[in-house]
């Protein structure tokens, strides 16, 4: 009786494991299998650099803010002497421009004042000599009692005709202070303002080589662990060529493909929930980017030796706080269509 009911208790717990089994094997069959990417930084510069001190060593343990390295540029120098060369020869030059409209106008301003104070002066005189004659003229008819029949000479004397031009000639004058005066500004403000350009775009380069100065002692921009150290104190590095190269101390991301005939369903911003594959442990991503291009690649774990799938790649990011580990193979459960 007892080996019956134990024969009994057996087929129900093998019977509950196969539905589990059977379970799990259906909701991993609408998954997607991916594997937890390592973020590596690896660093470099732009330029020559040679390596002044190297606070880190391969495997150790780094935190966010900590040294990691110092290098000089010799060329960030001389750059940065050539642009204050140049800041001041524009600068010299701005205030000769403005001394120069200054000493044009003030010229034109003598030029103004001498021919007006002269024309003034003749003016003055013809005006003078004029009005003497009339009054002459006036008291010559009242004695001689010709003042019906006779005409004011003043309207054809050579005197007035002086006096009518030289009027003239004032207003001219002052017609072409106005006008160069005018065309001495448009100068002078079109000169400063490029020369203020020049400035401006002077003190952004400038800008950018602070910034550049500020990058020769480089800082762990999270906490994490170093790969590898490619450099020894006094080495000169060339361009673009990596230094040293951190790994991030938690994951963040997950790479995973999705196959062109996938009846799944994926954009960026879905929220997606990730498995391991080999433990008891879940979490949710988000989708933060699907690749444009059609790649070849091989699932996880697969045979080798079969023949490549084709798809987009999918990067999904994972909460800082995850336990997921380095290279762990994962399921994605996207949404189905």
């Amino acid at each position: 009786m007892m080996k019956s009911k134990l024969f009994y208790l057996f087929i129900l717990a093998a019977a509950a494991t196969l539905i589990i089994v059977s379970l799990t094997a259906v909701n991993r069959s609408n998954a997607i299998m991916a594997v937890v990417e390592s973020q590596k930084m690896a660093l470099s510069y732009h330029k020559p650099v040679t390596i002044e001190a190297i606070h880190v060593s391969a495997g150790q343990k780094i935190t966010k803010g900590q040294l990691l390295l110092e290098v000089d540029r010799p060329d960030l120098n001389l750059d940065t002497e050539k642009m204050l060369t140049r800041k001041n020869k524009v600068l010299v030059n701005k205030s000769l421009i403005k001394s120069s409209y200054e000493t044009k106008l003030e010229l034109l301003k003598i030029e103004l004042n001498g021919k007006t104070t002269r024309l003034n002066a003749e003016i003055g005189r013809l005006e003078s000599e004029i009005a003497t004659k009339n009054t002459i003229h006036q008291k010559i008819k009242s004695l001689a009692g010709d003042s019906a029949n006779s005409t004011d000479p003043g309207f054809s004397d050579p005197d007035s005709i002086l006096l009518q031009s030289y009027i003239l000639e004032r207003n001219q004058v002052a017609l072409h202070y106005q006008t160069e005066k005018r065309r001495l500004e448009s100068v002078f403000n079109e000169e400063i303002r490029v020369a203020e350009l020049e400035l401006s775009l002077i003190d952004q380069e400038m800008a950018e080589l602070k910034v550049e100065a500020g990058e020769l002692k480089k800082y762990a921009p999270f906490n994490g662990t170093i790969g590898s150290v490619n450099a020894q104190l006094q080495e000169i590095v060339p361009p673009y060529e990596t230094i040293l190269s951190i790994y991030e101390e938690r994951p963040t991301t997950i790479k995973a493909y999705i196959s062109n005939n996938s009846e799944f369903q994926l954009t960026v911003g879905n929220d997606i929930l990730i498995e391991s594959s080999t433990r008891k442990y879940e979490t949710h991503g988000t989708v933060i980017e699907i690749g444009a291009r059609i790649v070849s690649y091989q699932n996880p774990g697969s045979v080798p030796g079969l023949p490549d799938l084709y798809g987009r790649e999918v990067f999904i990011q994972l909460p800082p706080e995850n336990e997921f580990l380095y290279g762990e193979q994962v399921y994605v459960y996207p949404k189905v269509k």
